[in-house]
């Protein structure tokens, strides 16, 4: 008898039907009609939605910890001119690769930045601040 446990461990973590049947030497349209009576495509898509939840709201962490990150730089009268806006277009290449609904969250918060930058003293800065 297939090891069953094992068999759907490994689909559940990537591994195609052709894989698992030439791994445990299973028919693969057996495998197949398995896979399909014991519902583990159910289980696998609630898997990945559940990691895709999560790596969201992951995401979402990083994004607000970098904000602050770049709010401090911006407030940092030390820091020269170039190196504030440096960061802030990391900061939007990052953004920039967020799915389409978070647009809308970026884009306050480049209105913010921009609205922040735009109210506070532009720091003069040497001709050595300047990154060539």
């Amino acid at each position: 008898m297939p090891p069953w446990v094992k068999i759907k461990a490994d689909y559940l973590t990537g591994l195609t039907a052709v894989e698992l049947s030439q791994k445990y030497d299973i028919r693969s349209k057996y495998l197949n009609e398995v896979i399909s009576k014991r519902n583990w495509k159910d289980d696998k898509e609630t898997i990945c939605n559940n990691l895709k939840v999560l790596a969201e709201k992951h995401m979402e962490t990083l994004n607000e910890l970098a904000f602050k990150t770049l709010e401090e730089t911006l407030r940092n009268n030390d820091e020269p001119t170039a190196i504030k806006l440096q960061a802030i277009s990391r900061l939007f290449d990052v953004n920039g690769m967020k799915k389409e609904s978070k647009d809308l969250k970026v884009a306050e918060q480049k209105r913010y930045l921009i609205d922040f930058v735009s109210e506070n003293p532009k720091n003069e800065s040497s001709e050595e601040d300047t990154i060539g």
